[in-house]
């Protein structure tokens, strides 16, 4: 659709579908296939980005997925959504789109003692904790090799190998800022087969005009019940719904 497209909106999409986005907020007033129809149409007169989906986490009646954009001068920065399904169409969609690029490959988990779906949730649940309590017991949250690529607002996005560099990560933040701490914003996406889970977080923290909590997006992988990859794209909005 963004790519060549723009009336598959009306395969894809309910009547009512709404949309937000991590990064801007144009997408809030567009609700349904037509509207967006419209919009993408517009957003590809001034510049087309070529997309490529990347990892699938299938929940059912959820799903998301990472994708890598292309911009016209080359530049390639990943990107999550996270989908709701009404009757096989979206009936609510997230986005949210770092400045970098995760150049890491997507870790395809093969295990022969795949993690039940209670498990992975609990997993999400700590994950989120460990951002506000980075004393959460590691050995049963992250693989010793875990890589986590964090997508911040602006250019130095970048990959932490290892539990202790990404500990070491979230205690300077919360040096900086002790009221810093991560929610997880409706359930979970779940995708037990595969291994892999996708949420929406907010995070919460200070700045010079006082506390302020804005959405974005997780994506994980899971091996042998810990989490092996993390993908974290923060915004720079709260979330509308």
């Amino acid at each position: 659709m963004w790519d060549e497209n723009p009336a598959l909106a009306y395969d894809l999409m309910t009547d009512d579908c709404v949309q937000w986005s991590a990064q801007l907020s144009g997408l809030d007033a567009v609700v349904g296939p037509d509207q967006l129809e419209r919009f993408v149409t517009a957003y590809r007169a001034r510049q087309i980005n070529l997309f490529r989906p990347r990892l699938l986490v299938d929940g059912g009646d959820q799903f998301a997925y990472l994708w890598d954009a292309t911009s016209p001068d080359g530049t390639v920065r990943t990107g999550a959504d996270v989908n709701v399904l009404r009757d096989a169409r979206i009936e609510a969609n997230w986005t949210s789109v770092a400045q970098g690029h995760a150049d890491a490959p997507d870790s395809d988990v093969t295990t022969d003692d795949p993690t039940d779906a209670a498990h992975i949730e609990q997993l999400c649940h700590s994950w989120t904790q460990l951002w506000g309590h980075p004393s959460t017991e590691l050995a049963d949250l992250l693989s010793d090799d875990v890589t986590v690529f964090i997508g911040t607002r602006d250019a130095t996005a970048t990959d932490f190998h290892g539990p202790s560099a990404l500990v070491d990560h979230i205690e300077q933040q919360r040096a900086t800022d002790p009221s810093f701490t991560v929610s997880a914003h409706r359930r979970p996406v779940i995708d037990a087969a595969r291994g892999r889970a996708a949420l929406l977080r907010t995070t919460t923290c200070r700045t010079p005009d006082g506390a302020v909590s804005v959405g974005g997006i997780d994506v994980l992988t899971i091996r042998d019940g810990r989490i092996a990859h993390a993908w974290s794209l923060p915004g720079v909005r709260p979330f509308c719904y």
